[in-house]
């Protein structure tokens, strides 16, 4: 429940400082896959991942979510999938950065969308839509949400929370 107070808190702080949003989407959520079973290419979630992507389904649920991105490995699908199941959602997989970034600025959703990526492409996501912040992803951090709201002509308002 506080995670969730957090985040509402964090999309209404971003929401009441943007005079409009410069692209369709009112917030979007970044965060990286959670973790992997094992070092194989394409690995499943270990049990510690599958519960937290559960957690971030349960923070979630309540934050106007329109649209689910994933890559093309099963680790970040599974983490949007319990999300995906509870809004009756189906993720997008997209395998190109520099094509979801293109999804991303042209959607014409008004609601908010969440993308679950790699430790590579969170920093990428986030300088794209204008953040100047310096953002490394250690091999053993999985508890980043960032919450990404654009503005129209001026640098895009960040909250990162733990969950």
């Amino acid at each position: 429940m506080r995670l969730r107070a957090s985040i509402v808190a964090a999309t209404l702080a971003g929401s009441l400082a943007a005079s409009h949003t410069a692209y369709a989407f009112q917030s979007i959520y970044i965060v990286r896959h959670a973790e992997k079973k094992d070092a194989s290419r394409d690995p499943e979630l270990s049990e510690q991942g599958q519960t937290r992507a559960a957690s971030l389904a349960k923070a979630l649920r309540d934050s106007d979510i329109g649209a689910i991105f994933t890559s093309e490995y099963l680790r970040t699908q599974k983490t949007a999938a319990p999300l995906a199941d509870a809004l009756k959602i189906k993720a997008t997989a997209i395998a190109d950065t520099a094509k979801l970034i293109k999804t991303l600025k042209d959607d014409t959703s008004s609601k908010s969308a969440l993308v679950v990526g790699h430790s590579n492409t969170v920093p990428e996501l986030l300088k794209a839509f204008g953040s100047d912040q310096k953002i490394e992803l250690g091999e053993n951090e999985f508890d980043r949400l960032y919450i990404l709201t654009p503005q129209k002509s001026e640098k895009p308002i960040i909250n990162l929370i733990r969950y």
